[in-house]
């Protein structure tokens, strides 16, 4: 099997159905909670989860 230098990058959408959530600028969470108030509960929202720290080919990790 050819391996390249990026072998994976651990990824997930997450759909937002609760109101845990982290890393989301100050400024966007107050326009968010004024334009649609039960943004964090609808499922109309989502954020991308991923690792992104750089890894050696070969490394496992």
């Amino acid at each position: 099997m050819k391996r390249t230098v990026v072998e994976r990058m651990p990824a997930a959408l997450r759909t937002l159905k609760s109101d845990v959530a982290v890393g989301i600028p100050p400024e966007t969470l107050r326009t968010l909670d004024v334009d649609t108030p039960d943004w964090r509960v609808t499922g109309g929202y989502g954020l991308l989860q991923a690792d992104l720290r750089e890894r050696r080919p070969g490394s496992g990790s």
